[in-house]
């Protein structure tokens, strides 16, 4: 009889273990409670406005009045971020056996959360509220607050994280090309300079490429359900997908 290493026989069992169901017994009750985290927080938020607009205070009404919807599309960033980050362990526990069905799981679970998590408010004000002001309101606040916000946190992380890693390895490749006396190892040297640094401005390109459809896909949503009520919106939407990739080529 062959004997096989204990080992071994763990990493088969981690192979071979059917992802469809840690998929259903993990991932979708995780995925679930997300849902009814976003569904109670929109819930709040509605909850606040009803109060904030039955005030007899006309002062406060005038000053309050957008706070909701500045701080829901907060919310909707911070959740989309935080479930991203949830969604890639609960795949990596899932454990597909080809790359394929790993994204094809992980794109899944993120699309439909964000259907959920960037639509909900405005479906509310559309067959809930029936009021087609509100919901323009609304998506002007949402589309202004959450592209603003999410530029601002692309060139942040643009400008002061990846400059930096850029700045340091510039450092170290100046000081060894400074410290060389050959000709030849010089013009290598600036190469993988040069290499690094183009290395460090795209650390991750499935994901920017696949965060990129998914911004794309959420705006195409927007124009496209809820057009009629907001119709500078698509202009909205070129103007600052041009202001994004501005920020990246710089």
């Amino acid at each position: 009889m062959l004997d096989v290493d204990r080992e071994i026989q763990s990493v088969w069992k981690r192979v071979y273990t059917n992802p469809y169901s840690r998929a259903v017994g993990v991932g979708l009750p995780v995925s679930l409670l997300f849902v009814m985290l976003v569904i109670g927080t929109q819930i709040a938020f509605r909850i606040f406005y009803l109060y904030v607009t039955d005030n007899e205070n006309a002062e406060i009404n005038v000053f309050y009045k957008n706070v909701p919807y500045i701080l829901y599309a907060i919310s909707i960033v911070v959740y989309s971020k935080i479930y991203y980050y949830v969604a890639k362990i609960l795949v990596d526990k899932e454990n597909h056996r080809t790359e394929s069905k790993y994204e094809s799981s992980l794109i899944q679970k993120v699309y439909i959360f964000n259907f959920v998590n960037m639509y909900i408010s405005n479906f509310v004000f559309a067959f809930w509220a029936k009021s087609f002001s509100k919901l323009a309101q609304n998506l002007a606040t949402f589309l202004v607050a959450k592209q603003v916000l999410v530029n601002v946190v692309e060139w942040l992380k643009l400008s002061l994280l990846v400059k930096k890693k850029i700045t340091k390895i510039s450092k170290q490749y100046d000081d060894l090309i400074a410290q060389s006396t050959s000709p030849m190892e010089k013009q290598m040297l600036k190469m993988q300079k040069s290499i690094e640094e183009q290395n460090m401005m795209m650390p991750h390109q499935k994901e920017t490429i696949m965060n990129s459809y998914l911004e794309g896909i959420v705006q195409l949503g927007f124009v496209c359900l809820f057009a009629n009520c907001l119709t500078v919106a698509a202009i909205f939407c070129v103007i600052t997908n041009m202001i994004e990739i501005r920020i990246k080529l710089s």
